[in-house]
């Protein structure tokens, strides 16, 4: 991460700072580990959106698919693609519940 953004996006004449932000989310966690946990998500809807989370998933799973298949490395390609679809989806809505109960009181 250090290296992207004290090499690269220095270079990158044609990036703002918002996509400069996104690259470094996604180089940054592009090898976090994953669960199906509401905890998961709402660590990453604090530096991110949800649809950045999405994509860090499905950047994820590439990145799994570029590996040997062991049965961890399946693991991580089923949970990756469960967050960047439905069950990311459904935890991201609880995750809004969860804000909007704690706004209220």
């Amino acid at each position: 991460m250090e290296i992207v953004r004290d090499i690269i996006i220095p270079k990158l004449s044609c990036i703002n700072a918002t996509d400069a932000k996104r690259l470094l989310y996604y180089v940054e966690y592009h090898d976090d580990r994953v669960s199906r946990k509401l905890k998961h998500v709402n660590r990453h809807m604090k530096i991110a959106s949800f649809e950045e989370f999405q994509n860090l998933m499905l950047l994820q799973v590439a990145d799994a698919k570029a590996h040997i298949i062991l049965p961890i490395i399946q693991e991580r390609i089923d949970v990756c693609s469960d967050l960047a679809r439905t069950k990311g989806l459904e935890l991201y809505q609880m995750y809004l519940k969860q804000n909007t109960r704690r706004k209220n009181n």
